[in-house]
């Protein structure tokens, strides 16, 4: 019976660095779920914003159609006497540059959430 109550006094004893070490588990498992609610929050706000720039883009978008609609419209009404009216002329030389207008445009890839 004493060896019994020996082995448990034993196994409740409290070793002497075992408090720091739970504080410290205890404040770093505190750390890391607030660090863990923070990314969660930091990506629902990217998400959100990320929302809002597609929709934000596809009214720019929207808009500049209206304007090339209406660029269109009015460049059917000129016609190639209406320059000549105006005094101009035609050029006997002409040298042309194409450029790349498109040069590096970035097309979205659609991986939306």
């Amino acid at each position: 019976m004493k060896a019994r109550l020996l082995q448990i006094s034993i196994l409740t004893a409290e070793h002497p660095a075992e408090r720091a070490l739970r504080g410290t588990l205890a404040a770093l498992l505190i750390f890391g779920a607030a660090l863990y609610m923070y990314f969660v929050a930091v990506s629902i706000i990217n998400i959100i914003e990320r929302k809002d720039a597609l929709v934000e883009a596809g009214a720019k978008a929207s808009a500049v159609a209206e304007l090339e609609e209406k660029y269109f419209k009015r460049a059917e009404l000129i016609a190639n006497e209406d320059p000549i009216s105006f005094g101009l002329v035609p050029l006997e030389s002409k040298r042309f540059v194409e450029r790349a207008a498109r040069l590096g445009a970035l097309t979205p890839a659609g991986n939306e959430i």
